[in-house]
This record gives structure tokens, sequence and C-alpha cells, in this order.
């Protein structure tokens, strides 16, 4: 008896199933219409076979990191400061991939003022508007919206001072650029390569550039932090000692004027103080002077200079990548349909009854 029941209801799903498919079948006109005109709404937004164009930039370049460290005015610095003057920690040779590769010099480089395309702005909004990480991973698609971080536009303000919507932009990015960001080293020698892969020709290019200069900035701030210190401690006393010598110019001029007589019998006692006072402070004044030019000259020795031995040259090689791109309007269309007839057809089967 149960196996009877069971014959019977498998029989009557099985019929059932065979009559949802006629009567789709009945309807195959409009479903056509619906997957046919979804399909036409995605050819005449993004072609089915869509083509990625990169463009690879790559520069080599070599870099010193001894510098100044072995020079005679680096012992002047340390004498004033009472430590050495340059940070040999930070500054090894062997932190060099990760300070390139590090999220300060990249902040640094997007926001960096560069021209491209004929006018002048930050390297980050000239990414955002003209690489592919606005139609890729801030695009949108059938199941979501277009990211809002494609309208982001970076202004002139300090990295400490972004708000946190905009480190999450620049997260974002950074991430990306990482990915296509190569700095490698040639075996036995002391010259490196730093590469990137970008969808436009003209960011692949600057970027490597820029990239490269905020990594030299960032090394000559460093290297120069205790110079440059010093170097406004030496301006001060300078500029004191020229304001005391000025005044006791002055000083000596006057009493030069007023020579010895009955009503000022002093003045010559005073010339006397004045002109010695005046050799004092002129002796100090030029001692300290030479000691600016010095730290001048170890500013100038401890910059740092990467000396580029191949240079990103135009046009840059590109290379493309081909496949199907997915697009889904045309299937949800259809079982949406699908879905309103068959709620259609339930309620006028119900309401027949």
């Amino acid at each position: 008896m149960d196996n009877t029941t069971d014959q019977v209801s498998t029989k009557e799903f099985l019929k059932s199933v065979f009559n949802y498919f006629k009567f789709l079948g009945r309807n195959w006109q409009l479903l056509l219409i619906v997957l046919v005109g979804g399909n036409l709404y995605d050819m005449a937004k993004n072609n089915y076979f869509s083509t990625t164009k990169t463009y690879g930039a790559a520069i080599d370049f070599n870099i010193d990191m001894e510098g100044s460290n072995q020079s005679q005015l680096g012992g002047m610095a340390a004498a004033f400061m009472g430590t050495t003057a340059n940070n040999n920690g930070l500054m090894d040779i062997t932190n060099f991939p990760e300070i390139i590769m590090s999220r300060t010099v990249f902040e640094n480089a997007l926001m960096t003022e560069v021209e491209l395309f004929g006018r002048k702005d930050y390297y980050v909004n000239f990414y955002i508007d003209s690489s592919d990480i606005k139609t890729k991973e801030w695009g949108g698609n059938s199941f979501r919206d277009p990211s809002p971080y494609t309208q982001v536009k970076f202004k002139n303000k300090k990295l400490e001072d972004f708000t946190p919507y905009e480190n999450l932009v620049m997260t974002e990015i950074i991430t990306k650029l990482k990915d296509n960001t190569h700095m490698e080293k040639e075996q036995g020698t002391s010259i490196y390569n730093l590469s990137a892969v970008i969808s436009n020709e003209m960011l692949a290019k600057t970027w490597v550039e820029t990239l490269l200069a905020a990594t030299e900035k960032f090394y000559t701030e460093m290297k120069t932090v205790r110079t440059r210190k010093m170097l406004a401690i030496q301006r001060r006393r300078v500029d004191s000692l020229s304001s005391l010598l000025r005044k006791n110019d002055s000083g000596v001029a006057q009493a030069t004027f007023e020579q010895p007589d009955a009503v000022n019998p002093a003045a010559g006692s005073n010339l006397t103080r004045l002109s010695r006072n005046n050799t004092y402070l002129s002796n100090q004044y030029f001692t300290n002077l030479t000691s600016l030019d010095n730290l001048n000259n170890l500013l100038v020795e401890q910059t740092q200079y990467f000396h580029i031995l191949n240079p990103v040259k135009l046009p840059l090689d590109a290379s493309s990548r081909s496949g199907i791109s997915v697009r889904l309007t045309g299937l949800i269309l259809l079982v949406l349909t699908i879905f309103i007839i068959s709620i259609r057809k339930s309620y006028l089967d119900i309401m027949s009854e």
C-alpha cells in the first residue's frame, strides 16, 4: 500500500514538473525576449570579450649608501651634537628594499604633485581617474553599485591630517600598487631595478620616477635631520652676533666722532672699549659664519642621490590579456521573469478553483 502511494506520489510529482515545463514552453517567446534583451543591454555597455592592456615601466639605478659617513665634516657634526651625524641603523643598505616599499614612501609619492595630461595634480588623483582601479576594484556590476571611492579627490594636507575615510581609500590604492610594483637587485652588482605594471602608460612611467624621487627625498630627510637642527642653531648664533656687531659698530662710529674734549673726557676710553668689543665680536662672527658654511656643505654632502643608469623611455612595453567578461543581466532577468509568471499562474489556478 505504501509502495503504491509512493509510486502515485512520484508519478504525480513528475507530472507536475512536466506540466510546469510545458507551461514555460508556452511562454517561450516572452522568456526569449527577456533573455535577448538583457544580453543586448550587456553588449551595449561592455563587450563579452574584455581585453586588459597593461604597460610595464622599469628604471635601473645605483645608490651609494656610504655617502658622507667618512667625511671630515661628519666629525665636526659629531663634536657639535655630541653624537654621530648619520643614522646608520635605518639607513643601512640592507633596509633599502623595505624602505622603498613602505607605506610612508608610497604615501609621499602618491601625494607628490606631477604634471600629466596637460595639467598639474597629485599623482593619487591621476591614479584614481585614469587607472583600471576605477573600473575593476571600484567598478560596479549587476550586484553592487560603483564604489564611492571613485569620487574622492585628495587635496593639499599633511598625511597625519587625513580623515579615516581618506586613509581607507589610500590603503586600497597602496595595496593595488604594491601588488604591481617590484624592486630587485641584480646579483653581484650594486644596481637596483624598480618596475611597475599599470594600465595607463603615462601613469606607469610617472609612478616609478615619482616613487624613486620620494625614496631619495626620504633618505635625505632622515640622513640630514641632525644637520638641519645644527643649521638652525648656528643660523640663530650668526644672526645674534651680526646684530651685536652692527650695534657695536654704531657705538664705535659715535665714539670716534666724539673726540676727547672738556665736555666728555671719557670718550677716549669708550672708544678703546668699543674697539676691543668690536674685535672680539668680529672674530666670533666670522668663526661662526665659517661653521655655518661647513654645515651647509655637510648638508649638501649628506643629500642622497640615486644615479639613474637606465631611465624610463616611451613607448613602454605593452601586454594584453583577453578573457570572457561575465555579464549576468540577461540571466537575472530570465529568472525574475520565470518567478513572476509562475506566481501569476499559481494565483490564477487558486482563484479558478
